[in-house]
């Protein structure tokens, strides 16, 4: 009889299982090997535009490049020498800037997909720097597009007229719309294009493509040698007065998602504390989960009215005189006084010793 109830018994519980037993069991997957993986193509971008922005950048080419004769002429390596020159200190500033952005943005970057920086001029490498693992940065400003570099390009007028507005963004890490444009129109440039190239191959970047778009657009794919990983830089030329931003500008703002959207002020010529740029001010706030800015952008009590906490580092000191007094904010200086989250020993803006303010959406 127990051996009659254990027999139903162990029937029953393969039933439960899902019937009987399959005569052929499947096999049990094999485990893939790594020669079995599929390896990721590796990007590289056109050495006819890598190479150019190389030379114009004052860095060397591979010796199998047909542009590597140019490394031999005394007027190239008189500019690689310059250039150079000029470029050491301004990498030293941007190691700080990095340095910085790990210890006190490390929550943001974690974030950050895309990086929104209206009036920014050509300065892209400071959001470069800032948020490294952004995928797109947005830049926008009044500056034309200028061309792409061509190897016919490159000699003594480029190097010798381009030479000072790429010194005076090097050293002050802001630019002077006027002066920027008589240099780079002297040099046959024409706008901020070749400014991007200059500091993609400084910063050890390789360019994909560039390509020009509507509106008044240009957009440069590339990627940091060592990683494997495309991004995007876009750089708008529009005018960003209220009622003169083109539609096709305003409905790419407002397509950024709010969540992963960094913004971006910074030597500004205080244009955020204008009745006429709110428009665009309100644009950045809104699509942002957070700021860094100097006191250029946005005023404090404007931020704190948007909904966002605000850190401050560095000291606050009284803006240029050309800016007029009404740029001054009491309040930031209260501010600052009353808590201030550590020193800023990096240019960022007007100022030598800058105001850094880091807001965070609540």
């Amino acid at each position: 009889m127990n051996k009659i109830l254990f027999a139903a018994a162990l029937a029953a519980l393969m039933l439960s299982c899902g019937g009987r037993p399959s005569k052929n069991p499947a096999p049990e997957p094999e485990p893939v090997s790594e020669e079995t993986l599929v390896p990721e193509e590796p990007l590289h971008g056109p050495d006819s535009l890598n190479d150019v922005a190389a030379l114009f950048s004052g860095l060397p080419v591979d010796s199998t490049s047909a542009l590597f004769a140019e490394t031999k002429s005394a007027v190239w390596k008189s500019h690689s020498e310059v250039i150079g020159k000029r470029w050491k200190p301004c990498r030293e500033g941007l190691d700080k800037v990095a340095a910085f952005s790990r210890d006190s943005l490390a929550d943001i970057r974690a974030k950050a997909k895309t990086v929104l920086y209206t009036f920014s001029g050509p300065d892209f490498v400071y959001p470069a720097v800032l948020f490294p693992e952004a995928d797109t940065i947005i830049m926008a400003a009044l500056e034309p597009l200028g061309k792409v570099l061509q190897a016919k390009d490159l000699g003594k007028k480029t190097y010798f007229n381009a030479t000072p507005a790429l010194s005076t963004l090097m050293h002050s890490s802001y630019f002077i719309t006027k002066s920027m444009k008589d240099d780079l129109g002297t040099a046959g440039l024409g706008g901020v294009t070749p400014v991007f190239e200059f500091f993609l191959a400084r910063l050890d970047c390789e360019i994909l493509s560039i390509e020009f778009g509507e509106p008044s657009l240009v957009k440069i794919r590339y990627f940091q040698r060592g990683e494997n990983h495309a991004k995007e830089l876009r750089y708008y030329n529009v005018n960003l007065l209220n009622g003169k931003m083109p539609e096709a500008f305003r409905k790419m703002l407002s397509s950024l998602d709010p969540a992963t959207t960094v913004g971006m002020f910074k030597s500004c010529s205080y244009c955020m504390h204008e009745r006429k740029f709110s428009e665009v001010r309100d644009y950045v706030l809104d699509h942002s989960f957070a700021i860094v800015q100097d006191d250029t952008g946005a005023r404090l009590k404007v931020l704190q009215e948007k909904g966002f906490s605000v850190k401050l580092y560095g000291e606050y000191r009284h803006p240029l005189a050309v800016f007029g007094s009404e740029v001054y904010q009491a309040d930031l200086a209260e501010a600052y006084k009353k808590s201030c989250a550590g020193p800023v020993d990096f240019r960022f803006g007007y100022n030598g010793v800058p105001p850094v303010m880091v807001a965070r959406r609540n």
